[in-house]
């Protein structure tokens, strides 16, 4: 279940060759100093998952976080969501878990965020876990549910994940 040694950083076990965690915004309300970026490092992080836009960030961090990740060495998959919402498409989303699942299985560690790392990073681990266990996205979502408390925060991202689900499943 959830890893007691910190909130700011939890993995997520799918098995694979690579690592996937989740995280709050370094430097947002859940990690005001920033802690979350030392873990990343331990954690041997390469690509960085940025849920929120950079305004956003440049709000919540005071910091222009995706130009931060890349001076920092970080590959940065952006994909910015409105708090409470989802993707712009189902084709971006598709994109950027491709990018993930390529990473991961090239023995990559990959953290994931929005803000908490509760709403926005629950839909997308949700739609990565049903693409890795192959399920749909009831299981997905009690899935990561476990690891992430209030994963999936509003009906319309369980409706989403649904809708990734059979938009997935054509190819």
């Amino acid at each position: 279940m959830k890893d007691d040694k910190s909130d700011l950083l939890t993995e997520l076990p799918f098995g694979l060759p690579g690592q996937v965690f989740r995280s709050p915004m370094p430097f947002g309300t859940h990690d005001p100093d920033g802690q979350v970026l030392e873990e990343y490092r331990q954690k041997d992080i390469s690509a960085i998952v940025l849920l929120a836009s950079d305004s956003e960030c440049m709000l919540k961090a005071g910091r222009d976080l995706r130009n931060l990740y890349s001076l920092d060495g970080y590959h940065v998959i952006y994909l910015p969501i409105e708090d409470f919402g989802t993707p712009p498409s189902l084709d971006e989303l598709n994109q950027a878990i491709n990018e993930v699942l390529d990473r991961i299985g090239k023995k990559e560690n990959v953290a994931i965020h929005c803000s908490a790392g509760i709403g926005r990073t629950g839909l997308f681990v949700t739609c990565l876990a049903m693409r890795v266990l192959n399920c749909d996205s009831d299981k997905a979502i009690a899935w990561i549910r476990q690891y992430i408390t209030g994963a999936v925060e509003t009906l319309e991202q369980e409706e989403y994940a649904q809708s990734y689900r059979q938009y997935s499943a054509m190819f």
